[in-house]
């Protein structure tokens, strides 16, 4: 699941990780829980200006659009 990728990605890039995750979720809510994780690690990066409250809902449709935003947001914000 995306979410799960994400959340790994981030972990790398921060050095850290990100509690409250859920590996191998089994429902939508778990599913939703690492989304939320996701967004509010990418909101406490300044490089990153994502509202969380509108990629929440379009990440739990797997909207490809929302999700190479965010991919690209994170490209810019680390790489250099």
């Amino acid at each position: 699941m995306f979410s799960v990728l994400l959340i790994k990605i981030l972990e790398h890039l921060e050095q850290k990780k990100i509690s409250g995750v859920i590996l191998k979720p089994l429902n939508k809510n778990e599913y939703r829980t690492n989304i939320q994780r996701c967004l509010a690690a990418l909101s406490t990066n300044p490089k990153i200006g994502l509202s969380g409250s509108v990629y929440e809902e379009k990440l739990a449709k797997g909207d490809g659009k929302a999700i190479r935003e965010i991919l690209m947001a994170i490209k810019i914000a680390y790489c250099k």
